[in-house]
C-alpha cells in the first residue's frame, strides 16, 4: 500500500484534493484510477516514508470501521454472483457501487485495484487482516486454490452469521441487568448528590431527631458534593483500567476468565457460547479441508475466552506428540463429557465435521435456551434490586417526617 496526494478537477468543474491510500505502485496508474471516472489530474505525488507515517495514522482514526453485517452481506453477494457466472473484477465493482457502508466500500475498492494488478484474491484479501478474519482468508484461499470460491464465500457467509447470534445472544442476557444497574446507580445518585442536602436543611430548620439510616444518607450526601469529581474520575480510570488489562494481558485476562468460570450465573453462560463458538469455529475449519494441527493453532488464536484458548494449545501440543485428538481433549480437563464423547465417536469413525456440526447445534441451542431462561430471572432480580434502593433512599427521607408529625401529635 502507499499513500498518495492527489488533486484533480471533477467533469463539473470542482475541484477536489484529499489522500488515498492504494495498492498501486506507479504513479500513472493511480492517475489512469483517479481518471476513471473523468476527472483531469492537476497534481499527484506520492508522499514519503514519514508522511505516510503521519498521514496513515490520522486516515485510519478517522476511517469507517467495518462491521460484521457488512462483511456477511459482502461475501453472501460475492458468493451469489459467482454463482451466476459473473467475473469476480465484475463482481467487485458491484458490490462496491451498491455497499451502503463506506468502510467496507473501501475494502471492496481495494480488493479490486489488487486484482487488477494481477494479486490473487486470496492474496488480497490477507493483506487486510484487520478487516477479514482468520478464518475467511483461509477460506477464501481454499476456494481460490480449489476453482469454489463461490461456495466457499458463502461458507465464510453463514458462518460469521452464526458467529453473530451466538454474540448476540449472549448479549442480551447482559444488557437488561446492566442498563438497570447504570440506571439505578444514575438515580440514586442523583437523589444522594441533589434531592437529600435540601430534605436535610429543612429537617435541621425544624429540629427534627433523624434516625441512623438518615445520617448515613446525609453523611453520604456530604461526602459525594465535596468529592465528586474525584470521584468520578477514580472511577472512570479504575474500570477504563481494569477493561484495557484484559484486553492486552493474557494472564490478567486468564485470571478473569477464570473468575467468570465459578461464579453461580456467569459459569453456564461463559462455558456455553465458548464451547459454542469453539465447536462451530473447529467445524468450520475441518470442513475447509484443513490440517488438524492448523486448526487447532487458529482455533487456539482465536478463542476470546483465555481459560479454553490455553487449553486447545495443550490439545494441539498432545496430538504433536502422536497422541490422539480425544486424549488432547480428556487431557484439558475443562471440556463437558458430551463433547469428548461425540469428538471420540467422530475421531473413530472418520465423521468429525458431522459431530463437530452436532456439538455445535446442540450448543447454540442450549445457549438460546440458557438467554432466554436467565432473562426471565433476571427481570424480577433487577425489579427487586431497584425497589430495595428506592425503599432505603424513600426510608431515610420519610423516617425524619414521621418523627416530625409524632413530636407535633405529642405536642397538641
Amino acid at each position: 500500500m502507499a499513500i498518495y496526494y492527489y488533486r484533480y478537477v471533477q467533469p463539473d468543474g470542482i475541484r477536489q484534493s484529499g489522500f488515498k491510500d492504494l495498492p498501486l505502485r506507479e504513479i500513472l496508474d493511480v492517475q489512469t484510477y483517479l481518471e476513471e471516472a473523468g476527472n483531469t489530474v492537476i497534481a499527484l505525488r506520492r508522499l514519503s516514508s514519514y508522511q505516510e507515517l503521519i498521514v496513515g495514522w490520522f486516515m485510519r482514526l478517522f476511517q469507517s470501521p467495518v462491521k460484521r453485517d457488512d462483511m456477511i452481506m459482502f461475501l453472501n453477494n460475492m458468493s451469489a454472483m459467482l454463482r451466476a457466472g459473473i467475473s469476480l473484477v465484475d463482481a467487485l465493482r458491484v458490490s462496491m457501487d451498491k455497499m451502503e457502508s463506506p468502510g467496507m466500500s473501501r475494502v471492496v475498492e481495494l480488493l479490486r485495484l489488487q486484482l487488477e494488478s494481477g494479486t490473487r484474491f486470496s492474496d488480497a484479501v490477507e493483506s487486510h487482516p484487520d478487516v477479514f478474519p482468520q478464518e475467511v482468508c483461509f477460506l477464501v484461499r481454499v476456494g481460490d486454490e480449489t476453482g469454489t470460491l463461490d461456495r466457499t464465500l458463502k461458507d465464510a457467509s453463514d458462518h460469521l452469521a452464526r458467529l453473530r447470534t451466538i454474540s448476540s445472544n449472549t448479549k442480551k442476557v447482559l444488557i437488561y441487568p446492566v442498563m438497570v444497574l447504570l440506571s439505578t446507580i444514575g438515580t440514586a445518585g442523583f437523589w444522594i448528590y441533589y434531592v437529600v442536602p435540601k430534605m436535610m436543611g429543612i429537617f435541621h430548620q425544624l429540629d427534627v431527631e433523624m434516625p441512623p439510616i438518615t445520617v448515613f444518607l446525609l453523611d453520604l450526601s456530604k461526602f459525594m458534593e465535596s468529592y465528586i469529581i474525584i470521584i468520578l474520575i477514580t472511577l472512570f480510570l479504575v474500570v477504563s483500567g481494569i477493561i484495557a488489562l484484559i484486553k492486552s494481558n493474557k494472564d490478567v485476562r486468564y485470571r478473569y476468565h477464570q473468575i467468570l468460570m465459578h461464579l453461580p450465573v456467569s459459569r453456564v453462560l461463559v462455558r456455553t457460547s465458548s464451547l459454542s463458538f469453539m465447536s462451530e469455529y473447529f467445524n468450520l475449519l475441518i470442513s475447509a479441508g484443513i490440517d488438524m494441527i492448523t486448526c487447532l493453532k487458529i482455533l487456539s488464536e482465536s478463542l476470546s475466552n483465555e481459560v479454553y484458548a490455553r487449553k486447545i494449545h495443550e490439545v494441539r501440543e498432545s496430538v504433536l506428540q502422536g497422541e490422539s485428538l480425544t486424549e488432547g481433549f480428556q487431557q484439558a480437563q475443562v471440556f463437558p463429557a458430551f463433547v469428548l464423547e461425540m469428538i471420540k465417536v467422530g475421531e473413530q469413525s472418520g465423521t468429525l465435521p458431522d459431530q463437530l456440526q452436532y456439538i455445535a447445534d446442540e450448543y447454540r441451542e442450549r445457549l438460546q435456551n440458557l438467554v432466554d431462561t436467565l432473562s426471565e430471572v433476571i427481570q424480577p432480580l433487577a425489579i427487586f434490586l431497584v425497589g430495595g434502593v428506592f425503599v432505603f433512599l424513600l426510608a431515610g427521607l420519610l423516617l425524619p417526617i414521621y418523627s416530625l408529625i409524632s413530636q407535633v401529635s405529642m405536642g397538641i
